[in-house]
């Protein structure tokens, strides 16, 4: 049986960071927006490469969470401290900005893992809520973080733009109320 465990992210992740994230964004998204395929490849190239992972890596606000067994890295999350949105409930709140798994593990309970962790992790640095953006078409997503026990609280527009073309829509803000540890 494989063991899998989580370790914070270091700089010898930052290549295996930029990877994952690109073909985890990019394969979810135009699988959902095939028309948006040239524009969704710049937006990787540009949000995903490796001086940006290497920069997050050094942001004290920012902290990856990389999921392994013995023999691959398989997933990660990333996780942001800073001013949430106004629709929350509770604060301080700790943004998951990232839960990304490797196409093949999906599935396999192995992203409740992670969020498992963040909970613990969020709980004991004293945080009140987990919240997140995600697309409102990444039903897979939404579905996992809703059975997860997430909660939607509002809504915003994701931005972004390649060349003169521009793209536009629309992320659910999801919340988690965390129970303190006792």
């Amino acid at each position: 049986m494989n063991e899998f465990k989580i370790r914070d992210a270091n700089k010898n992740d930052a290549q295996f960071l930029s990877t994952i994230s690109t073909s985890t964004f990019f394969d979810t998204y135009v699988a959902i927006n095939p028309e948006n395929a040239k524009m969704l490849a710049a937006y990787v190239k540009e949000t995903f490469n490796e001086d940006k992972i290497e920069r997050a890596l050094n942001d004290r606000n920012v902290r990856f969470y990389i999921l392994e067994n013995k023999i691959d890295k398989i997933g990660y999350a990333k996780t942001v401290t800073g001013q949430g949105p106004v629709e929350l409930n509770y604060s301080p709140s700790l943004e998951i900005e990232k839960l990304y798994l490797l196409q093949k593990f999906q599935g396999k309970n192995l992203g409740m893992k992670l969020f498992n962790h963040i909970k613990e992790s969020a709980n004991l640095k004293g945080h009140k809520s987990l919240w997140l953006s995600v697309y409102d078409q990444n039903t897979s997503a939404i579905n996992f973080y809703i059975k997860a026990g997430f909660k939607v609280v509002g809504e915003k527009e994701f931005n972004f733009s390649w060349g003169k073309e521009k793209y536009k829509d629309r992320d659910l803000l999801l919340e988690y109320f965390l129970v303190p540890s006792t």
